[in-house]
């Protein structure tokens, strides 16, 4: 199981790679994408609301928690088993449904400001997961709209791997 110092460097290194590939990018294609598909700006602007989730579940206080979400039922999963379940679950989406979050394009006036909305949201998701310990990664839980409850380390795990995801088809597709 990766340490968590080992998930804030994944993240850190996710969060930096989506950025610096949209920074490189000329900024006309920032407001284009294929038919029917999210621009890139929309690609950011998914990219950023989930960070700012995921940051606002980590800040919720932890008897809330499990509380709310109670405790965890199964084995954990580790970063490719998190990997293979998302990509299971995009798989069995109904076709026509679409993300529950309202993504907005922007203009090329607005890339840099949506860059550093988005660096200070994955700034953010890496200090407040540094601020965990090892133990409660593994026994609190967070819901996903898709990949139902999961552990915190799960969560980020996930997270990185969402970046990278999304940023495999803007280099594919952008």
């Amino acid at each position: 199981m990766e340490s968590l110092t080992q998930i804030v460097h994944r993240l850190d290194d996710s969060f930096e790679q989506v950025s610096a590939w949209i920074e490189q990018q000329e900024n006309a294609h920032f407001v284009e994408g294929p038919k029917d598909k999210w621009k890139t700006s929309g690609h950011l602007d998914h990219l950023t609301q989930t960070a700012e989730m995921v940051a606002k579940g980590l800040r919720i206080p932890r008897p809330i928690l499990r509380w709310k979400f109670g405790k965890p039922n199964r084995s954990l999963r580790n970063y490719e088993e998190v990997c293979t379940r998302y990509k299971e679950k995009l798989e069995n989406i109904p076709h026509g449904v679409t993300s529950p979050m309202t993504i907005h394009d922007f203009t090329i006036e607005q890339k840099n400001s949506c860059l550093k909305k988005f660096n200070k949201a994955g700034t953010l998701v890496s200090k407040l997961a540094s601020k965990c310990s090892e133990s409660k990664l593994d026994t609190y839980l967070l819901p996903h709209p898709l990949m139902g409850k999961m552990t915190i380390r799960e969560l980020l795990m996930w997270t990185s791997y969402h970046n990278l995801h999304h940023l495999k088809t803007l280099k594919e597709k952008y």
